[in-house]
């Protein structure tokens, strides 16, 4: 096997098991890079399709999905998911056509039950969608399902009736008559059309597929209704439950297929990525057994019906989140079930007050204190409007640092305390608000100066930088730089290694027209992310120092290194090119060729497009020129002449070149080979052009004026 399939392996194996752990933002990362290395191999784009579903990102699940199904059109997998995630979006005329086209793969496989699966979905999507119905009427009359096919029909017979084809209507019953006579149903349906009367639609007893998924993906939205009366453990409990029910359909729908090859979501899998034993009847008695338990407020013996269908292989964040809600008390255990339960936005606050009031109860006061203050984090952001959400959420980690480094548990159990009272009671909506207006109390800074809720549990560090990153700001906008450096070597004081304030000071020596400095500011920013393997931050702020200082070369260099690191291959042959640049600037022509050559290689080894290694030769041969090593720059012209035979600016050179190094049959060759390549191709005012290109260089070289006067004499034959 080449390297770059066992790469790919490697890296896909590694997603599958990410994927298997819960672990999503891992998985679409994996997942990812994955297809930065193969973009051809749709178990990847499944798996990613899978893994953003999981997120509730349906955009981006439906592109995933969208890819898996060009590379496999005969797969009816991803139709099927596009059919699920497309009516969770609302285009129900789409949802309908990939669950079509699903159906009739399905069929074509011979997998009778999915395509009913999917035909009942078109109808659910569309109830008059009319080749559906016949197609479901017909299978079922097939399978020898009577009742299920006479009641296609008939509807098929009332959606005719509201299309205004009656006649088509009576027909239909008429000949359905003749083959179930003794049906009374049709009896009485023929007896209405003849009255004018409209046969009913008969009403859905189960929700639409997309309805289950929204309440899957409603998990990673935020609350629709701001004020339910309830806290959020019951809310998450409340929400858990209604995912549990709607999973019994789904087992069920699953179950009902005859191969076997599709796992849902019950599993924490798809399509057999993540394969694991289970046993879905026993799921279905005892999640059933739960919900009903806990109706009928059974306690411990519905929990003990719920670990038994966790038991039989249910893997669910739901079934997570409810094992902990009633275990935490009771079951250090119980942790750790809660901590994968909080990977899934639906659950992630509710859970890490489970969690820090388990860690509570058993003395671990720091680990408490980090779950309520992850709580409280995520409560704020609720509560607040996106772009505001992110600059409030960037000021809790100072606030966290400030506290988890104290000694001393009274500050834990000071926060324990807390947020408990604040956010464990029915109102905690309007009780945030409340606390927001105490520490946010002028109106016209709300929008550029909220202060984030933790602030009230911090010691007199955390305090005092909160303060000293509020005064830099507002110094800065009023245009007294150096007042507000001189705060931030204030706040370096408190806090030396708080990264964002590293930024803001960066921020102020570029406004200062200190450049050196900024840019040293920044590496530094950028080194310290790559060392705690932040990725994105790093690459971000190695960027931004490079573009402080285009011409200091060591930040570019490390991040094309993090960039190849991280499969980000062409990222890092545009960085090569930029470093080229800088060489070129600085009147280094070896360096820049030596620049252009390992971005030239890195195409090559990667497999990239063949319009990088076209650029970067280009860029190589012009250099050689420049030196005048025509020689290497003949080399390199031929093999861009091989990679693509059309590309007229490395034709010129093959003539010029051959030329200068007084190579006349050459040239002549180079010549010729070109304009019979045009004229197979039907192009003689290419040829005649590209002569006249020629002339201007070498208006005293006969064989150009032979060749053109030949072009223009006898275009059947170049001479």
């Amino acid at each position: 096997m080449p390297d770059s399939e066992e790469r790919f392996q490697k890296i896909l194996d590694q997603a599958h098991s990410a994927a298997w752990e819960g672990e999503w933002e891992q998985a679409i990362a994996l997942y990812q890079r994955a297809i930065e290395l193969d973009p051809k191999q749709a178990s990847a784009w499944l798996g990613l399709g899978y893994a953003q579903l999981q997120l509730g990102n349906l955009q981006e699940a439906y592109r995933a999905y969208q890819q898996a199904s060009q590379l496999q059109p005969q797969d009816p997998i991803p139709l099927e998911k596009l059919a699920q995630i497309a009516a969770q979006m609302g285009y129900t005329d789409q949802a309908a056509r990939f669950a079509f086209l699903a159906a009739e793969i399905f069929l074509k496989n011979r997998e009778v039950q999915k395509a009913l699966d999917n035909l009942s979905f078109v109808t659910r999507c569309k109830p008059d969608e009319i080749k559906a119905r016949l197609y479901l009427a017909r299978l079922y009359e097939k399978g020898g399902q009577v009742n299920q096919a006479v009641q296609e029909y008939l509807i098929l017979a009332a959606v005719y009736q509201r299309v205004n084809q009656a006649e088509q209507a009576q027909q239909l019953l008429e000949n359905l008559q003749q083959t179930y006579p003794t049906r009374q149903e049709i009896k009485e349906a023929i007896q209405k059309v003849q009255q004018g009367q409209f046969l009913p639609f008969p009403q859905l007893e189960r929700p639409l597929s997309s309805e289950r998924l929204s309440r899957k993906a409603s998990s990673g939205r935020k609350e629709t209704a701001a004020e339910n009366g309830l806290d959020p453990i019951t809310e998450a409990h409340q929400h858990a439950l209604q995912e549990l029910a709607s999973l019994i359909f789904e087992i069920e729908d699953q179950n009902s297929s005859q191969d076997g090859k599709t796992r849902s979501t019950w599993m924490g899998g798809g399509r057999g990525l993540f394969a694991k034993q289970s046993d879905p009847t026993k799921i279905v008695k005892h999640l059933g057994a739960y919900l009903t338990g806990i109706k009928e407020e059974a306690g411990e013996q519905a929990v003990d019906e719920l670990e038994k269908a966790i038991l039989a292989g249910l893997s669910h964040p739901s079934a997570d989140f409810e094992l902990g809600y009633h275990r935490y008390r009771k079951d250090e255990n119980a942790i750790k079930v809660l901590q994968r339960a909080a990977k899934f936005p639906g659950y992630t606050l509710a859970a890490n007050l489970l969690m820090g009031a388990a860690y509570s109860q058993t003395g671990r006061k720091r680990e408490a204190a980090r779950a309520f203050l992850n709580a409280l984090r995520l409560a704020d952001a609720r509560t607040l409007k996106t772009q505001q959400a992110a600059r409030v959420d960037r000021l809790y980690e100072p606030i966290q640092e400030a506290i988890l480094s104290q000694p001393d548990d009274e500050v834990f159990e000071k926060v324990i305390d807390g947020v408990q009272n604040l956010l464990l009671r029915k109102d905690w909506r309007s009780q945030i608000e409340a606390t927001r207006r105490h520490l946010n109390p002028q109106e016209e800074a709300a929008q550029e100066e909220l202060r984030p809720l933790g602030e009230i549990f911090t010691q007199s560090g955390g305090y005092q930088l909160i303060g000293a990153m509020a005064s830099i700001q507002a110094l800065a906008r009023s245009g007294h730089l150096r007042s507000a450096m001189e705060e931030a070597y204030y706040a370096y004081d408190l806090m030396p290694t708080y990264l964002p304030l590293h930024l803001t000071m960066g921020e102020l020596l570029i406004d200062m027209g200190l450049t050196e400095e900024a840019f040293m500011k920044f590496f530094s920013v950028a080194r310290s992310y790559e060392t705690r393997g932040e990725i994105e931050p790093a690459i971000r702020y190695y960027r931004q120092a490079t573009d402080i200082s285009p011409l200091n070369t060591s930040a570019r260099q490390k991040l094309i290194h993090l960039l190849i690191e991280n499969s980000r291959l062409e990222e890092a042959i545009q960085e090569f090119i930029h470093l080229g640049e800088v060489y070129y600037n600085l009147a280094d022509l070896r360096h820049a060729r030596e620049a252009y050559l390992q971005a030239y290689q890195l195409a090559q080894d990667a497999g990239l497009e063949k319009r990088w290694s076209v650029m970067l030769l280009h860029l190589i041969g012009d250099l050689d020129r420049q030196n005048l090593e025509w020689r290497q720059a003949l080399a390199v012209y031929e093999q861009l002449r091989q990679i693509d035979a059309d590309d007229e600016q490395a034709r010129l050179q093959l003539v010029d070149l051959n030329l200068r190094l007084q190579r006349e049959p050459q040239a002549i060759v180079e010549l010729d080979a070109y304009l019979d390549h045009l004229k197979r191709k039907g192009q003689p005012q290419r040829a005649q052009q590209f002569l006249n290109q020629l002339l201007a260089d070498y208006p005293e070289w006969s064989v150009l004026k032979r060749r053109l006067e030949s072009l223009n004499t006898a275009p059947r034959h170049i001479r």
